[in-house]
């Protein structure tokens, strides 16, 4: 946008919501010997939720506690071995604007819709459910001044009770500010991940990606940024 090559660049950025929650177990689960995506429950998919495992490393553990007060923080960094942290990953419906040339940095608007919020309750419903029923001790949930729950039915009356600026949410996953498409009213690459407007510039990273796909992206990037490479190569 700043170099004037797309007007449109960046009018419909798009990132998955993630809720981390932090798992203590009966028993000792040693979860540093394990990795991470082994598993996913996708059971509620079309809904536009996955769950899945997220890694156990100190520091990790450490951020995700950062809204305890100091005497949890260290009971539960000191219980490590009985750990997990799960992430609840929702495919939102609303969308982000990139502004720049208003200052030397770009800045994101981003407005959630109301479903979104809806969806991120029935997240932390479906996440808390099944934990407790694997054996969960307690949970820490990404909720601002919360403390540990210990039943399923002590998370319902967080989520009862829940707005949106109480929830600790994170993402990894940027996709969609120059999506690729037919539509040149829509579309701000070609199906070759060629800029329009221009004959020899290549897009090849997540921001091709036409929209939030509900999931880790890693493969669809790999994929699209293999096939446009070739396109560019041959040509």
């Amino acid at each position: 946008r700043k170099s004037g090559l797309h007007k449109n660049a960046g009018r419909r950025f798009q990132f998955h919501m993630n809720l981390k929650i932090v798992c203590k177990f009966k028993e000792k689960v040693y979860p540093e010997n394990g990795t991470m995506l082994r598993a996913q429950l996708q059971e509620f998919f079309q809904e536009g939720i996955v769950l899945m495992a997220s890694n156990v490393k100190p520091h990790y553990l450490a951020i995700s506690l950062a809204h305890q007060n100091l005497r949890t923080f260290k009971e539960w960094m000191d219980q490590i071995e009985r750990m997990g942290i799960y992430t609840a990953l929702i495919r939102p419906q609303s969308f982000g604007h990139i502004f720049s040339g208003l200052g030397r940095s770009p800045f994101l608007f981003y407005k959630s819709k109301n479903y979104d919020f809806e969806l991120l309750k029935r997240a932390l419903d479906i996440s808390a459910k099944v934990l407790f029923e694997a054996g969960a001790d307690q949970l820490i949930l990404p909720v601002l001044r919360s403390k540990p729950v210990k039943s399923y039915l002590e998370v319902k009356e967080v989520i009862e009770s829940l707005k949106l600026k109480d929830l600790e949410l994170i993402s990894a996953h940027a996709m969609s500010s120059c999506p690729m498409g037919d539509d040149e009213k829509t579309s701000l690459v070609d199906n070759k991940g060629i800029l329009r407007g221009t004959q020899n510039v290549s897009i090849a990273d997540a921001s091709i990606i036409p929209t939030n796909i509900g999931e880790s992206p890693q493969g669809t990037i790999m994929a699209m940024v293999q096939k446009s490479l070739d396109n560019f190569l041959n040509e």
